[in-house]
């Protein structure tokens, strides 16, 4: 059973409610809600997508988490994961794709018990190039491709790469933190793939140019930090992150095999 979180955050200006009814359509029609949980966390939208959650849990036993103020996705995504078991992978997804093949969740999982060692798994845009035939990878019934970044539309983190990692670490309310963890993933020594059989449908074609103008900006404003908090990973090599109590060891590795950090870093 897989954690499957939504993070939601629709305002008059980004117009982005359309997208959220979709993806929520989507959810309701292809995920079984008897094998997975699903939480939908609401980083204080507008009034209409407010309706719009309002109308899907009334139709779908799905936990609604609200906040009174926007959180970012990575934010978002750790309040549910919260409440993970140490045997569950979560899942994030984003509010504007659309998904229309039954039970992908259950596909992504198998792949996940065929190989232990992949750390994120993710589905694949169709503008995505094709793999390199190299990281092409076979197993059973199912093609993955290996590659080191899985763009965070709608990804699997494996329940043994986050009980080492713990939960996402985001550089404010926009960008970086899908990044972030594919490097932790990796650094953890995982490998990260994509599962491409799945049809994913992106829904957000970018006409919001103020909106796409805002992310840019905001994205490029946290370059910096991203920097340093990669930085810090890769030199420590302690992958381990909790935003309640920031850099510490996780719970569900054996902390005599634990090398204490070599730097720290401050914000």
């Amino acid at each position: 059973m897989s954690l499957i979180t939504m993070p939601v955050y629709d305002t008059e200006e980004n117009r982005r409610s359309s997208y959220t009814r979709e993806s929520l359509r989507s959810l309701r029609q292809t995920v079984n809600p008897e094998k997975h949980t699903v939480y939908i966390v609401d980083n204080n939208s507008c009034k209409e997508t407010k309706e719009l959650i309002r109308d899907f849990s009334s139709k779908f036993p799905a936990i609604i988490i609200t906040n009174s103020d926007n959180l970012g996705p990575a934010g978002a995504v750790n309040k549910s994961w919260k409440f993970r078991k140490s045997n569950q992978h979560g899942v994030k997804i984003d509010n504007d794709v659309k998904i229309t093949q039954e039970n992908w969740a259950d596909d992504m999982e198998k792949i996940l018990s065929l190989d232990p060692r992949i750390g994120i798994l993710g589905l694949k845009r169709k503008v995505l190039p094709k793999a390199n035939e190299n990281d092409i990878i076979n197993l059973g019934e199912f093609t993955i491709e290996r590659c080191n970044d899985v763009i965070g539309t709608c990804v699997m983190h494996s329940s043994n790469f986050l009980n080492k990692a713990g939960y996402l670490h985001g550089t404010g309310f926009y960008g970086y933190e899908d990044s972030l963890m594919c490097e932790r993933s990796l650094i953890g020594g995982f490998y990260n793939a994509f599962y491409p059989k799945v049809d994913l449908e992106y829904l957000d074609p970018g006409d919001n140019i103020e909106y796409s103008q805002f992310k840019v900006k905001y994205a490029t404003s946290k370059a910096a930090e991203y920097i340093k908090l990669s930085t810090y990973y890769k030199n420590t090599r302690n992958i381990f992150y909790d935003p309640d109590k920031q850099f510490h060891i996780s719970p569900f590795i054996n902390r005599k095999n634990f090398r204490p950090a070599r730097t720290t870093i401050k914000f």
